[in-house]
């Protein structure tokens, strides 16, 4: 609880869409309930890992690089604040 009374962790926990927060690294600092339940594993298997740890591409099809795609966009939007173009 904080000075105005709302429980922020009880409001982000029951959200209804998928919600996950990162460190500026790409760590999972935590992730909601729905977020759980959409991607099928544990808060252990999630929080304080890596975002590619946490959701390998497939080792055995190089041809899948969604996972490799994303941490470009993601680190992209970090250093510069904006979209990749």
């Amino acid at each position: 609880m904080n000075a105005s009374g709302i429980d922020y962790e009880a409001v982000f926990q029951a959200l209804p869409s998928a919600v996950a927060l990162f460190t500026t690294d790409l760590v999972y600092a935590d992730v909601n309930e729905a977020f759980l339940s959409s991607m099928g594993h544990t808060r252990d298997q999630v929080v304080g890992r890596y975002l590619w740890a946490a959701f390998p591409d497939d080792p055995k099809d190089a041809a899948v690089s969604g996972m490799r795609k994303l941490q470009d966009s993601l680190r992209w939007v970090a250093v510069t604040g904006n979209a990749m173009p």
